[in-house]
């Protein structure tokens, strides 16, 4: 197995939040958006970042976060009318380059292979006429690590891709998403040893609807973390990890207060959305592309 090189020597952290409407698909207009249409946030301290859009026509809703080991997003997109086209995206990332893995043993020298636990909640909904797409990812170094990318068009899984251990047939692909926690594992990947690493956490929520009556909505607001009360990596005897910037100690991490940034009320939202398909009889349609 190769080993994953040194990304850089520098403590740094950086946290993104970005939610925005795709002003070259929507057709509701961005002057109806606050606070605008598009919200990126990012700096070396937690952020968060929450757009909303509506008019006659259609809602729209979107918000991400990102924190010590931590990224969430939530987005709604509800149109009302024929001919309305939504689309809608929110992106949290976490990136910190500098965990370090100490060996107490001599016999352990150089590299040491190990993977990483995380865990994963949240739903998607889509009507007839709309789609949704979440993806999940974490790389090392710059090379990705765990992948999970999850589509869902008109009420249906519309394809599912997963290379955390379990692969397509895991819990997060097997069928409908499941209530509560998902733990997930990435596969072995080698790291060196007293040399600072690069740990980037990445989840990004794509969704839209078309026409009257049709609803996407995915609420992972709280989603995609490092465990907590257990490890964080899975190493060899003898090694251990840490990062102090980030609460990482003795390949625990623990947070004080386990304080978030605030999530995005967009779980409300999508349910005041679905209500309106209730006095509508929706008929086929097309899902939306997504590309």
């Amino acid at each position: 197995m190769a080993l994953l090189a040194p990304h850089g020597a520098s403590a740094t952290l950086l946290f993104v939040a970005q939610a925005g409407q795709n002003a070259a698909v929507s057709s509701i207009p961005p002057g109806t958006c606050s606070p605008s249409s598009f919200v990126l946030n990012s700096g070396a301290s937690p952020q968060g970042a929450d757009m909303t859009c509506g008019d006659a026509s259609g809602t729209d809703h979107a918000g991400a976060a990102a924190s010590f080991g931590h990224v969430g997003a939530s987005a709604l997109a509800a149109s009302v009318s024929d001919g309305t086209r939504i689309r809608v995206g929110a992106t949290g990332i976490f990136r910190d380059d500098n965990f370090i893995f100490t060996a107490g043993t001599p016999a352990i020298a150089g590299s040491t292979i190990v993977s990483l636990n995380l865990i994963a909640a949240g739903d998607i909904s889509t009507t007839l006429g709309a789609g949704a797409t979440i993806t999940f990812r974490v790389d090392v170094n710059g090379a990705t690590v765990g992948f999970y990318q999850r589509s869902e068009a008109s009420g249906a899984l519309d394809g599912c891709t997963s290379t955390f251990v379990g692969g397509a047939g895991g819990p997060l692909c097997d069928g409908a998403l499941p209530d509560g926690t998902t733990h997930l594992q990435t596969a072995d990947f080698a790291v060196p040893l007293d040399t600072p690493v690069t740990v980037n956490l990445f989840l990004e929520i794509d969704l839209g609807a078309a026409d009257a009556g049709h609803t996407a909505g995915a609420d992972f607001g709280h989603s995609f973390d490092f465990p907590l009360g257990g490890d964080l990596f899975n190493l060899a005897d003898g090694v251990t990890v840490n990062e102090p910037d980030t609460f990482v100690t003795d390949n625990r991490f623990a947070p004080p207060g386990v304080a978030r940034v605030p999530e995005p009320g967009t779980l409300g939202l999508l349910v005041a959305g679905l209500a309106l398909l209730g006095a509508r009889r929706l008929r086929p349609e097309q899902a939306i592309l997504r590309g």
